[in-house]
């Protein structure tokens, strides 16, 4: 079921997800995960000015070896820190003018004791001693009293369903006191959300229903049929649609086994009516069952949710070997078979017409020669 997360307090913030566990939750953050942050001496002359060669190597914990870095006698403060970034050595390198010269500032690419890291000029490179400006720490805190770590702070894993973002920790006169900086955090059913997806369930049934009556209508008066009209896979798709909507849900006793349970109920008109107000009475008595009436995918047919049933129908319908994909290959089919009659009738009246043509000529000059003949004829005999 849908779920909203509430927070009190300046320590975190929440954000409830698919199968948020209902509750509230006491968050107590007594220090953020930072990333170590190592800044070099300052530079004279800034990021062109040399700085030196030799090679400098970068360990991050954890890591099999260290990332080594060869600087040449002519590389500037610029092409140091462009080396670095280049190396993919778990830092980011970056240059900040403070005044009195330019830095090199490498900052680890996580947050957390894990991610900490040494840097190790050699004699050549003495102008960039390093020293560390932030030390990487993991986040410190507790949900209910129970004291937990993370090297980020963003959190998953400390209530179900839900991310725990910590965003402040205590001053460190108040951490030396022992304080936190603490947060309610109150997770509850998102009443408006499912709400909301029931009635998008219905509008979607509803515009199918309004879909296949324009493709398949029938205008008496006009004597106009619509594209699809007497197409019967649209008349199996909506009796599919209709007969999964008006079904009975098999279930344990107790549970919702109808859609008119949730205020969800076959109109007149063959659409789907939707009772906002008795969804949320039944969604306030148990958005659980709500919810399993609805996306129970366990089993098959009347067993599953009316929802999970609908996507099965959509998937047997419009899937790559679903039925509108055969019907579409069969009208190919037929509308090929069609062309090659037609191509093959074209063809023998092709030869139809050469032989009426051939047969025309030989009888007109059959025709001519008679004619020459009785003129012939009848010269002869007015000269007897």
């Amino acid at each position: 079921a849908a779920a909203t997360a509430t927070v009190s307090g300046s320590g975190a913030t929440a954000a409830a997800g698919s199968g948020a566990a209902i509750g509230r939750y006491a968050v107590s953050v007594s220090q953020l995960a930072r990333a170590q942050s190592t800044a070099s001496a300052a530079v004279v002359g800034g990021a062109t000015a040399t700085v030196g060669s030799g090679t400098l190597s970068i360990q991050v914990n954890g890591s099999a070896s260290p990332t080594s870095i060869t600087v040449a006698g002519t590389d500037t403060l610029a092409d140091v820190r462009d080396k670095i970034n280049a190396a993919n050595a778990g830092v980011a390198a970056s240059i900040v003018n403070d005044g009195t010269g330019a830095r090199l500032v490498l900052n680890a690419s996580r947050t957390g004791a894990a991610s900490a890291f040494t840097v190790t000029p050699d004699a050549g490179l003495a102008a960039l001693a390093f020293s560390t400006t932030q030390t990487a720490q993991d986040a410190r805190f507790a949900v209910n009293g129970l004291p937990l770590t993370s090297s980020t702070n963003q959190i998953s894993d400390a209530i179900p369903g839900v991310t725990l973002t910590l965003t402040q920790a205590p001053t460190a006169a108040q951490a030396a006191a022992g304080q936190t900086v603490d947060s309610e955090v109150a997770v509850d059913r998102d009443a408006a959300a499912a709400r909301t997806a029931a009635k998008a369930f219905v509008d979607a049934y509803n515009a199918l229903v309004s879909v296949v009556r324009d493709l398949t209508a029938y205008n008496a008066s006009t004597k106009t049929a619509a594209t699809l009209n007497g197409e019967s896979v649209l008349r199996g798709v909506i009796s599919q649609a209709r007969n999964i909507v008006v079904d009975t849900k098999t279930a344990a006793d107790g549970e919702l086994t109808r859609l008119s349970s949730a205020g969800i109920a076959i109109q007149a008109d063959g659409t789907l009516g939707f009772d906002a107000a008795r969804f949320d009475s039944a969604y306030a008595a148990s958005a659980d069952k709500v919810a399993r009436m609805f996306g129970d995918s366990a089993g098959s047919g009347s067993a599953q949710g009316f929802a999970a049933r609908m996507v099965t129908l959509a998937q047997s319908l419009v899937g790559a070997d679903g039925l509108l994909a055969s019907r579409q290959q069969g009208l190919q089919s037929t509308i090929k078979r069609l062309d090659d009659q037609q191509s093959q009738l074209e063809a023998r009246l092709e030869a139809k017409q050469k032989q009426f043509i051939a047969q025309y000529s030989s009888l007109n000059a059959l025709l001519n020669t008679n004619q020459q003949q009785s003129v012939a004829l009848a010269n002869a005999l007015s000269k007897l």
